[in-house]
């Protein structure tokens, strides 16, 4: 019996310390604080964005009541006007802040911090676009060339009253002049009103108006036109050659018909 004691007194102490939780503690409960919503948005420099900056504040999966969150933006963007800013969870876990943009174009984030809490601070990715082009720069392609039918590029920079730039690039396709055109005097009007040729091209016109009398007279002197071509109805046609490059103005004479105007445009 001597020897069974001890035993006894070993078990009954184990046993205490299991019921007493000696083995280990889970700790407390994570906390974690995260972006809701508002990311990604995209406006002009120094606007206030549409949508607020929302985060979430977590305890497990509930939401948490009551945190501290500290907002603070980036240069000089504001949170709820400022450039930072303390709110507090409500019922929901949510806090959230009214955001406007800073001055400079490009990626801006702003981030929302609690004590204690996983995930902060939690941050927004806000992109800010340039403003109003207040100045323009040629950027590239002055003094380009480009072969026929090849292309040519040129490229500006506009810049908003913040100095953002924006580029804006322009592509031209070289073409050749054609070598003849024809216009049509219908409706008591010359279709189309203007036209290309190349120089030593040549133009006709073509009567298509009934009975209506027509004519074609040059108005400009610089170059020298053609000879003008004489009155005449439906059926009739009148060719002339062009020699050197420039504008050639020309109009109907006959009585009612001064808005009939055209030009022929000759190039090298």
């Amino acid at each position: 019996m001597s020897h069974g004691r001890p035993l006894v007194l070993v078990l009954i102490g184990t046993a205490l310390a299991a019921a007493c939780g000696g083995g280990g503690s889970s700790g407390p409960p994570p906390r974690t604080i995260a972006a809701f919503s508002g990311a990604s948005q995209t406006d002009t420099v120094l606007a206030t964005l549409p949508n607020p900056l929302v985060v979430l504040v977590r305890e497990n999966a509930d939401p948490l009541a009551g945190v501290t969150v500290n907002w603070t933006a980036p240069g000089d963007g504001k949170v709820n006007g400022a450039g930072t800013a303390t709110t507090t969870t409500g019922a929901d876990g949510k806090a959230s802040v009214t955001y406007q943009l800073g001055h400079i174009a490009g990626t801006q984030t702003p981030t929302a911090a609690a004590t204690g809490v996983s995930g902060s601070p939690a941050s927004f990715t806000i992109t800010a676009a340039a403003g109003v082009a207040t100045q323009i720069a040629k950027t590239a392609g002055d003094g380009g060339s480009a072969v026929i039918t090849g292309q040519a590029t040129y490229t500006v920079t506009a810049r908003d009253g913040h100095d953002n730039p924006k580029p804006v690039t322009f592509t031209t396709t070289a073409i050749t002049a054609p070598t003849t055109a024809g216009v049509s005097l219908q409706n008591i009007a010359f279709n189309p009103d203007s036209v290309l040729i190349a120089a030593g091209g040549q133009v006709t016109w073509t009567w298509n108006d009934g009975t209506i009398i027509h004519n074609v007279t040059f108005t400009s002197t610089n170059p020298t036109p053609p000879t003008n071509c004489a009155d005449g109805a439906s059926g009739n046609t009148c060719a002339r050659t062009f020699s050197a490059a420039g504008t050639y103005s020309y109009h109907c004479t006959r009585p009612g018909h001064g808005a009939m105007t055209g030009k022929v445009v000759v190039v090298p």
